[in-house]
């Protein structure tokens, strides 16, 4: 009987190591340094534990599908991040260039019409499509 259990609880390991290297890619992380690798391991373990308990309430999407809308959430997140980042460091260059604070420069912007229009329709949320 200890037998079957030791191998149940293995088989389990097994099945969360195999999920956990397709989905999480643990020990991935790319830095010389052993203690951001322990921390990346030790994040990969938490996703995959908060997910695989996500999944226990929610039955309806497999594990993969979690994997798979986390990772696009975490990209998409990424990119805003870095889009925004250029965002602001070409603001930063502008202001530079023309010798203007940045209040200054948003004010110009705002104060002639065909550019504040463009600005609020760029800054209004998208039209979403009925389904």
């Amino acid at each position: 009987m200890k037998a079957f259990k030791a191998l149940k609880l293995r088989w389990s390991i097994e099945v969360f190591f195999k999920e956990a290297k397709q989905l999480l890619n643990p020990g991935g992380c790319q830095s010389n340094d052993f203690d951001a690798q322990i921390a990346d391991t030790t994040i990969s373990m938490i996703t995959y534990i908060l997910l695989s308990f996500r999944y226990r309430y929610e039955h309806y999407e497999s594990m993969g599908e979690l994997f798979r809308v986390m990772n696009a959430e975490c990209l998409q997140q990424t990119l805003d991040e870095r889009l925004w980042k250029l965002f602001l460091d070409l603001l930063r260059e502008i202001c530079e260039a023309f010798e203007k604070d940045i209040d200054e420069l948003f004010e110009l912007i705002m104060n002639c019409p065909k550019t504040a229009e463009l600005v609020s329709r760029m800054l209004a949320p998208p039209l979403q499509e009925a389904v």
